[in-house]
């Protein structure tokens, strides 16, 4: 059953997705934040998100959504990257 949850989460969390990035055009960016602002955003863990503004805007705005993903995808990158040289160092201290 756990399973079949995380499969329909999966479903809704993509249909949720494509919405948000189809169906609130903003094409002149009106009162869009700034990629600092976004990468605030996407840094901030356990932060009332449905309380800000900032975040308000984004989950209601097609380009700044997809801004954010892009952001997100980024710092995944990004530590998976840092992973192998972390495991490395962790290594090399038992002998030091």
């Amino acid at each position: 059953m756990a399973r079949d949850s995380g499969e329909q989460y999966d479903r809704i969390q993509k249909a949720l997705q494509a919405h948000i990035l189809t169906d609130y055009p903003n094409p002149e960016r009106r009162g869009c934040p700034s990629r600092d602002i976004l990468n605030q955003l996407v840094d901030e863990r356990g932060v009332a998100l449905d309380t800000d503004s900032h975040y308000q805007h984004v989950i209601h705005c097609s380009p700044c959504y997809r801004e954010f993903l892009g952001l997100i995808e980024v710092r995944g990158w990004e530590r998976r990257a840092r992973q192998p040289l972390q495991r490395f160092v962790k290594f090399l201290r038992r002998f030091f």
